[in-house]
């Protein structure tokens, strides 16, 4: 009888054992995306936001997180129907604040556009890549007295893409399809 006992036992306990792991085992099967279907959570978002831009203002921009570190942001793309340029400012509390990079007049926009920042980016630090219109004059100096605006939406919305300085980040260097 203790021998039966014991067996009984031992089969309730593997019993337990396998619908523990099966419970386990469904909770993963149903809570992970294959790496097919996996959106990467930078991507997406920022090419909605992008397109979103370019429909609403005709102008856009599109940055990735860049290296920490780095004296140089790389602006994936960039539309600017009049030309213009760009700005990369520094995060004052959630806002665009302290310009620190500044591209050359770009007659359209462009891809890849490396625009040299100073000081270096700060590891998890936020920044903002702004679309201005052309100056006609040198863009640091338009800035400097104001007599230039960002590109903005007609319902005033500024054209702009934040992105994070990030260990390990490699923006995209690949031909771009917006």
């Amino acid at each position: 009888m203790t021998i039966k006992l014991n067996r009984m036992r031992k089969t309730a306990l593997i019993g337990v054992v396998c619908l523990i792991l099966t419970l386990i085992l469904m909770y993963f099967v149903s809570h992970v995306r294959p790496v097919s279907q996996q959106v990467s959570s930078t991507s997406s978002p920022r090419i909605q936001t992008f397109e979103q831009m370019k429909t609403a203002s005709g102008a856009g921009v599109y940055v990735e997180d860049q290296p920490a570190g780095a004296m140089e942001v790389v602006v994936g793309f960039a539309v600017m129907p009049q030309g213009g340029f760009l700005a990369i400012h520094e995060d004052a509390g959630g806002v665009p604040g302290r310009v620190i990079g500044v591209s050359s007049v770009l007659a359209q926009g462009g891809e890849h556009v490396s625009v040299k920042v100073s000081p270096a980016l700060v590891d998890g630090a936020i920044y903002y890549a702004m679309v201005y219109a052309d100056p006609k004059d040198d863009p640091i100096k338009a800035l400097a007295d104001g007599t230039v605006r960002p590109l903005t939406d007609a319902e005033g919305n500024v054209v702009l893409m934040s992105f994070a300085a990030v260990n390990g980040a490699q923006p995209e260097t690949e031909p771009v399809q917006p």
